[in-house]
C-alpha cells in the first residue's frame, strides 16, 4: 500500500556514514571516558593521580579514545555505503574469489543499519536524544539519472539521505490503495493529491538550535548537501512575521571540527517519504 509522510524541522544535513561511524564510536568510548570522569573527579588514594590531572589534559585524554576508536569504526561505516551504492572496488574485499558474496553482504548490512526500525540509528535514539537533545531522521533516495555525480562506475542504485533533527517536529501521513485495475496493467502512471495540516507548534528557541553545533562538535560531523538534500531553504514565512526566521543570527554560528571552522545553519526543513508496497523503508523518528 503506498504511503506518504511528512515531517517539518529544524534540520543540519549530514553524510549518512560519517555520522554512523562517528556516534558509534562516541557510543563505543563512553564506558572509558564516564569511568575516565568519574575517578577524576572522586578518586581516592594516595596512587589515584588522575586526580591532579588538569581538566584540559582530561580532554585531550577523552578526544584521543574516541579518535583512536573511529579509526576503526569509520571505515567500516564507509565500506558498507560504497558497496551498498556500488562504488566500491574488488581490492576492497577479500581476495579469496567470493568478492561479491561479499559485497552484495556488505551491501546488506548497510541497509539494515539504516532502514529498518531495528537500525542501529533507531536502536540508540533515546541516547541520541539524551545527550544530544536531537534525533536522527534517514531514509532511502531514489535519483534521477542527473542528480548522479557521473562516477561511470556507479549503478542508478539509490542513496541514503540523513538529517540531524530537532525534536517535536511536526508530522502527518497518508495511506492509499492502488486501483485494482492499474494493479493488472504494466504500463500505467498515478497521481494521487492530499491536503495535510501540519501543526508548526511554539517557536524554537536560539539555546535549542545551538544543539546542531554542540552535536557538530562533539561528534566531528561537518554540514553535508548530498543528492537528496536542497540548498533551498524553506523560506515560508512560518519562523517570522516577515518571511525570515528569528534565528537567522544562528546562520553565522561557527564550529571548529578537525582544526577547521564549519558553519553551522539548521534550517527548517520538509523532509519526505513516499514509499511503494515492496518498498524498503526508512528510520523515522518519534516526534
Amino acid at each position: 500500500m503506498p504511503h506518504l509522510q511528512l515531517v517539518v524541522a529544524w534540520a543540519v544535513p549530514v553524510k549518512p556514514d560519517a555520522l554512523g561511524g562517528h556516534l558509534q564510536a562516541h557510543i563505543d568510548t563512553l564506558p572509558t571516558i564516564e569511568t575516565l570522569r568519574l575517578c577524576h573527579s572522586f578518586g581516592r588514594g594516595s596512587n589515584v593521580f588522575v586526580t591532579k590531572l588538569p581538566v584540559e589534559l582530561r580532554h585531550e585524554i577523552e578526544t584521543y579514545v574516541v579518535h583512536d576508536a573511529r579509526k576503526e569504526t569509520v571505515p567500516e561505516w564507509h565500506q558498507k555505503f560504497r558497496c551498498y551504492l556500488n562504488r566500491c572496488k574488488s581490492t576492497d574485499h577479500e581476495d579469496d574469489g567470493w568478492y561479491q558474496d561479499e559485497h552484495e553482504d556488505q551491501a546488506q548490512q548497510w541497509y539494515r543499519r539504516l532502514a529498518w526500525d531495528k537500525g542501529y540509528f533507531a536502536q540508540h535514539a533515546k541516547l541520541v536524544r539524551k545527550h544530544f537533545g536531537l534525533t536522527i531522521w534517514v531514509a532511502e533516495t531514489q535519483l534521477k539519472q542527473e542528480e548522479d555525480d557521473d562516477d561511470d562506475n556507479a549503478s542508478k542504485k539509490p542513496t541514503t539521505t540523513a538529517y540531524l533533527t530537532l525534536p517535536g517536529h511536526s508530522t502527518a501521513s497518508k495511506s492509499y490503495s492502488l486501483h485494482t485495475d492499474l494493479k493488472d496493467q504494466w504500463d500505467w502512471s498515478l497521481e494521487s493529491g492530499y491536503g495535510l495540516p501540519l501543526a508548526l507548534g511554539a517557536r524554537d528557541t536560539d539555546a535549542s538550535l545551538a544543539r546542531f553545533g554542540r552535536v557538530m562538535r562533539i561528534l566531528g560531523l561537518v554540514p553535508f548537501q548530498g543528492p537528496g538534500t536542497t540548498k533551498k531553504p524553506l523560506t515560508a514565512s512560518l519562523a517570522g512575521e516577515e518571511g525570515t526566521s528569528d534565528h537567522d543570527e544562528q546562520e553565522g554560528k561557527v564550529e571548529r571540527v578537525g582544526g577547521k571552522a564549519h558553519a553551522v545553519r539548521p534550517r527548517l526543513t520538509l523532509l519526505v517519504v513516499s514509499e511503494v508496497e515492496g518498498g524498503r523503508g526508512s528510520y523515522l523518528p518519534s516526534p
